[in-house]
């Protein structure tokens, strides 16, 4: 083994001299020679990449030196060009260009010129183009693949990619754009792949209708509320080859029966991953007679219906993880029992019992594949015994069933005549009173977040369905069986200002939630809402506050966090927001 290792070294040492001198300016232009990596293909096409190199310099060695081989790809990254200049590639033959971190500003007119038989993948990501550079871009007839992602675009006109007719994949993540109705014409009968992640959509843009050969829409990490499906209005009109659809990381609350109209019989992948979909869209799902791949983790699901999947016979990756799912019903995956081979589920609110004994045979008889995002724990909230253990690990007759915890529904904490309740014990719940005002806040891990940690709501009338009593102390009320209208014992009363939160979320019975975020007071100050929490989670990189305003039935998202309020700790932290009220 140790002489293996030590050959391997040597024959990488031995090359490496090769590939550097493979360069065809590398004995008369002696400062490229640090900052650039030349290579050739088999076909002989020149392959030139650098970092933190002098652009000036790099192209006048290519023009001397380069102007007789074709280049595969031209690389370059972390320099300054600034402007792109015209006919600055004109003695040259360039496939592929990629000028990234290059603080590049604008681009010439004619900066192309000379490439418009030659150059198929422009990739100018990670610049400071404030727009798209149409007409420089116009005489490219054979480009395919088009990066501007993370510019400062803000505005994509009609027509600006209208000669581009080869184009397959445009790229405009990251950036905060308006894309005008005529923005894609052109584009109908070649792109087939389009990210628009990041890029401040409201909507599903109009723009994108009538592209017959997208095959691949990402719309993640946008603020899209709905998927509109009445009305006359068909959000994804004429798409009839769309086959995967990316609105991860939105604001979707729900879904028509009609939101996928369009796409019905062509959609084999969706992710809804870390969206606010409190109840699961069964009517909509079961208009996607061809999906296989769904991902619906990190939402507000507390019950998965036993019809859930009737419409969708192919599925065979299904994600469910990140929601407080209590368990995940047989019913619902019985005839997926040939077609499912990786599933996805687990975190603190899982409850594993006998209802659960299905997915250990599945594990063994059907191959199945068990996975979980979730941490601390991954699989089983509950019982205890089974919260470090994984499912490859437990035996069908550990997963036994008691009258504990099977059932149960989340329980209202009822206002009481103190202001500050003490609580002694209590039921699984998700849900807490709040005056005049209703806010969620979720933590964002290095996996995808647990998607709630409490859900705020306004007490004027709260409906719910539950088996379980609260005792908050000896003067709580339980808890009603269908609809509980609170009424706060301290309207009426005179001068006094009652607590923006009068109780706190508790976690299902048998999971630990002290790591979780602590709500430790929100009051209004002036127009503004203040809430104060502290946490001792790890690997957190921040915190995404949802909020509702008393009376409006849609979720907003809060301001960006600074960057203290962003880092856990188990000192306070302050969240403030204006204009809530």
């Amino acid at each position: 083994m140790k002489r293996r290792a030590i050959l391997t070294v040597l024959l990488l040492t031995a090359l490496t001299p090769l590939n550097n001198a493979q360069c065809p300016w590398q004995r008369d232009v002696t400062e490229l020679q640090s900052a650039c990596l030349c290579s050739y293909s088999i076909g002989r096409e020149l392959s030139v990449q650098c970092d933190i190199v002098q652009w000036s310099k790099l192209i006048f060695a290519l023009q001397k030196y380069a102007t007789d081989t074709i280049l595969d790809l031209l690389y370059v990254n972390n320099s300054t060009i600034g402007v792109l200049r015209n006919s600055i590639f004109s003695k040259l033959k360039v496939h592929s260009v990629q000028l990234s971190g290059c603080r590049i500003r604008s681009v010439a007119n004619d900066a192309f010129a000379g490439q418009e038989q030659y150059l198929r993948n422009l990739n100018l990501q990670d610049n400071d183009l404030i727009e798209v550079p149409v007409d420089s871009l116009r005489r490219l007839e054979n480009l395919q693949l088009l990066d501007l992602t993370h510019n400062r675009i803000r505005n994509i006109p009609d027509n600006a990619f209208a000669t581009l007719t080869k184009l397959t994949t445009l790229k405009l993540s990251d950036n905060n754009v308006t894309l005008h109705p005529g923005a894609l014409t052109g584009l109908d009968g070649s792109l087939k792949n389009l990210n628009l992640r990041g890029t401040r959509q409201k909507e599903v843009p109009f723009a994108i209708r009538g592209l017959k050969t997208l095959a691949f829409l990402d719309l993640s990490q946008n603020s899209i509320k709905e998927l509109p499906g009445i009305g006359g209005i068909k959000t994804f009109q004429d798409l009839d080859s769309l086959t995967a659809l990316n609105l991860e990381r939105n604001v979707i609350q729900k879904l028509e029966e009609n939101s996928f109209f369009g796409i019905r019989n062509t959609l084999t992948s969706l992710s809804l991953m870390t969206n606010l979909i409190p109840d699961f869209p069964t009517k909509a799902m079961q208009t996607l007679t061809e999906l296989r791949v769904l991902d619906i983790g990190y939402n507000l699901l507390t019950d998965l219906p036993s019809d859930a999947f009737d419409g969708n016979p192919s599925i065979t990756l299904l994600a469910l993880d990140g929601n407080p799912l209590p368990t995940i019903p047989f019913a619902a995956l019985a005839h997926l029992n040939n077609t499912l081979r990786g599933l996805s589920l687990g975190g603190r609110f899982l409850h594993c019992d006998c209802r659960l004994s299905w997915v250990i045979d599945w594990i063994k008889t059907k191959d199945l594949q068990v996975t979980s995002r979730e941490k601390n724990p991954q699989f089983c909230g509950s019982p205890p015994k089974f919260r470090d253990r994984g499912f490859y690990s437990i035996q069908p007759e550990e997963l036994t069933c008691t009258n504990e915890g099977v059932g149960v529904a989340a329980p209202i904490i009822e206002e009481t005549e103190d202001p500050e309740p003490k609580r002694t014990s209590s039921s699984s719940t998700t849900k807490e009173t709040l005056t005049s005002h209703s806010t969620i806040v979720t933590s964002t891990t290095s996996t995808p977040p647990t998607s709630t940690t409490s859900i705020l709501t306004s007490p004027s009338s709260v409906e719910t369905t539950t088996t379980t009593t609260t005792v908050l102390n000896s003067k709580t009320k339980s808890t009603k069986s269908h609809r509980s209208s609170v009424a706060p014992s301290w309207r009426g009363q005179a001068n006094y200002r009652p607590s923006l939160i009068t109780g706190y979320a508790t976690p299902p019975k048998g999971t630990d939630d002290n790591n979780e975020v602590i709500v430790k007071d929100a009051y209004r100050q002036d127009n503004s809402v203040v809430i104060k929490w502290s946490s001792e989670i790890a690997n957190i990189l921040g915190f995404r506050v949802v909020y509702r305003l008393f009376g409006d039935k849609s979720f907003k998202q809060g301001p960006p966090l600074e960057a203290s309020e962003r880092v856990p700790s188990s000192a306070s932290r302050t969240y403030r927001h204006r204009n809530a009220w």
